[in-house]
C-alpha cells in the first residue's frame, strides 16, 4: 500500500510540477526503472547527472528485457493457494522497493520544473 502511495505521488508531481499535460506512455516502466537506475549509480559512486540516468536507464531496460526470457519461476502448491516466484535471488537484481521509489521522488521533487520534464522525457525515450 505504501509502495502505491508513493506511486501516487510520483504522479502527481510529474502532472503537476513537471509541465505534462500528458504522461508519455512508458511513464509506469519509468517509474520503476528510474530508481534502480539512480540507486546504481549512487552504489557506484558515480556523480549523478541527467545523462547518466538516461544512460543506466537504457542498460536497465535492456537487462530486464534479455532476463525476461532467461526467467525460470518456481510454483508451489499447497491446499489453499498457488505460489510462484523465481529460482533463485539472482533472477530479482532488478526489484524496486518502496524505499527506492521514495529516493526516486525525492530526487524528482529537487528539480527544477525544465530539468525533470527533460529528465522525464529522456529517460522514458530510452525504455
Amino acid at each position: 500500500a505504501f509502495a502505491a502511495e508513493v506511486a501516487g505521488q510520483i504522479f502527481d508531481h510529474l502532472l503537476t510540477n513537471g509541465q505534462f499535460h500528458a504522461l508519455p506512455r512508458t511513464i509506469l516502466d519509468f517509474m520503476f526503472v528510474f530508481p534502480i537506475a539512480l540507486r546504481r549509480i549512487k552504489e557506484n559512486s558515480d556523480a549523478v547527472t541527467t545523462d547518466k540516468l538516461v544512460a543506466v536507464t537504457a542498460d536497465i531496460t535492456r537487462e530486464v528485457k534479455n532476463a525476461d526470457s532467461k526467467r525460470t519461476f518456481v510454483a508451489r502448491t499447497s491446499s489453499t493457494k498457488n505460489l510462484v516466484g523465481y529460482a533463485s535471488l539472482e533472477e530479482v537484481s532488478h526489484t524496486c522497493t518502496a524505499e527506492d521509489l521514495c529516493t526516486g521522488l525525492i530526487y524528482l521533487q529537487r528539480q527544477a520544473a525544465e530539468d525533470l520534464h527533460d529528465l522525464v522525457e529522456r529517460c522514458t525515450e530510452a525504455i
